[in-house]
């Protein structure tokens, strides 16, 4: 729902674009979108976090909000050591550390020892994607499943068995979960061969899934997720790629021509959010 351009060093510029929509199936029982995001620009990076809550828990919502903001706060923080991400596995280490520490922290402040395990089920299991840019370097890192695409090559992450991503909060609960739940790496190249990068929930693949589909109530095609870091509309009109995930999630009821009603569903069943980056052409003098 945001466009940002920003500049680090002469001649360069990134655009961010970033939506969420509620996906059918929660809007059809009344749900919360379990999704979250959260980016920001700062000393020359960009971090960006996309979560997922656990759909089968009650406040998933919250969970994912609140790591959203935990990683994104724990990705800066780490970088304030190593602002030309030199070491990123040393950053990925750090920023895990760090949001574990704020998560368990308020989960003693607010429950009691003996509620905190059911605290952690009920509200703190979300899945990661991030990203972080530094004007030297670029790392995308995960823990659960999700879409990642750098440069035009899509990579889904998951699905996993039973449905059940590994979590990185589910290292509060026990020693076992936390070999499972750990941050990884998925991409790293220097920032200056970055060309387009794009973050999402794992509701994203239905789209690219679905991308011949009509959208509904129409007869244009939904297209492929590769749009989002590719047509300029989703720079240059901040509310734009909302509505477009809206207009694919939107239930229509037709007329027949002989009577009676043709309904056609909207076509991301689960929570879709993204965050795509994009390189624009250099400034001129007049735009620098």
């Amino acid at each position: 729902m945001t466009t940002l351009s920003f500049v680090w060093m002469e001649h360069e510029v990134f655009e961010l674009a970033s939506a969420t929509v509620s996906g059918r199936d929660h809007v059809r029982v009344g749900r919360n979108n379990q999704d979250a995001l959260a980016w920001e620009a700062r000393d020359g990076a960009l971090v960006a976090v996309v979560c997922d809550g656990c759909g089968s828990r009650p406040r998933s919502e919250l969970g994912a909000q609140l790591g959203a903001r935990v990683v994104l706060s724990s990705c800066l923080k780490a970088l304030v050591d190593d602002p030309a991400l030199e070491a990123p596995a040393r950053l990925i280490e750090r920023v895990q550390v760090r949001t574990l520490e704020t998560l368990r922290a308020l989960t003693e402040l607010v429950c009691a020892p003996a509620r905190a395990p059911a605290f952690v089920h009920d509200a703190l299991l979300f899945t990661i994607v991030g990203l972080v840019i530094t004007p030297a370097r670029t790392l995308a890192f995960a823990a659960g499943d999700g879409a990642l695409a750098i440069n035009g090559e899509l990579l889904a992450l998951g699905p996993f068995p039973d449905n059940s991503p590994p979590y990185l909060c589910a290292a509060l609960l026990s020693p076992e979960h936390a070999a499972r739940g750990r941050l990884r790496a998925l991409a790293r190249l220097p920032t200056d061969e970055l060309r387009s990068a794009l973050i999402a929930s794992d509701g994203a693949l239905e789209l690219e899934a679905r991308r011949d589909r009509h959208v509904p109530g129409t007869t244009k095609k939904l297209g492929p997720l590769r749009q989002f870091w590719t047509d300029d509309r989703y720079f240059n009109n901040p509310d734009a790629m909302r509505r477009r995930l809206a207009l694919a999630n939107r239930e229509v009821a037709r007329a027949l021509p002989g009577g009676g009603l043709r309904r056609e569903h909207g076509l991301l069943p689960d929570d879709t959010t993204i965050i795509a980056i994009r390189r624009r052409a250099k400034l001129t003098p007049e735009t620098a």
